[in-house]
């Protein structure tokens, strides 16, 4: 899968959905482990699919606290303060760890803690990160809107310094890359 089918989300967010099948516990497979064995993996974005077919997972542990996705890390902003969920419940990702260094270089204060869907239904902003994106927008959450439904200052921020590390715009170049009328109208909604 190459840029294009996120260029989209780049812009407007994507819908962040938790699916019904939680995560293996920590005490049976340790999340820091990035193992080839996805078959809960691909159950749970199976199921985050049957709610939207571009929706992107957020899956829970078994007690109910957000963990990851398929392939990445999720973060929320609330009142200016980045936050994601501890290595104990998630992959402990370079993208992760990398995002984390920007927010803290650009002075975005970092709280890594446990997080409950109600903490993504009343943050302001909200995104994933993964090798494949660098960092991808939620600006829905299981159909609700996340902070005002659109891409948020600081995630715009945060996108910046993925720019500033790659040395081009990576967005722009995803968006560019797309057939028109879409490529025109997101290249119209950046401004």
């Amino acid at each position: 899968m190459n840029l294009d089918y996120w260029a989209e989300f780049y812009v407007r967010g994507c819908h962040a959905v938790t699916p019904m099948s939680r995560m293996m516990p920590a005490q049976s497979l340790d999340p820091k482990i990035k193992n080839r064995s996805r078959m809960a993996y691909t159950l749970a974005e199976l199921e985050t699919k049957l709610v939207d077919p571009r929706a992107q997972g957020i899956i829970l542990d078994t007690d109910g606290f957000l963990a990851e996705n398929k392939g990445g890390n999720f973060f929320l902003i609330k009142d200016g303060v980045l936050k994601t969920p501890p290595t104990w419940q998630a992959l402990a990702g370079i993208t992760r760890e990398t995002t984390i260094d920007i927010a803290e270089s650009r002075g975005v204060p970092v709280d890594v803690t446990p997080l409950q869907p109600y903490d993504v239904y009343t943050a302001d902003e909200a995104f994933f990160t993964s090798t494949p994106y660098c960092i991808m927008p939620a600006t829905r959450f299981n159909g609700l809107p996340v902070g005002d439904g659109t891409v948020g200052a600081i995630t715009k921020r945060l996108m910046c310094g993925w720019n500033e590390i790659a040395g081009y715009d990576l967005f722009d170049r995803a968006i560019r890359a797309l057939e028109s009328p879409l490529r025109e109208a997101l290249l119209a909604e950046m401004g």
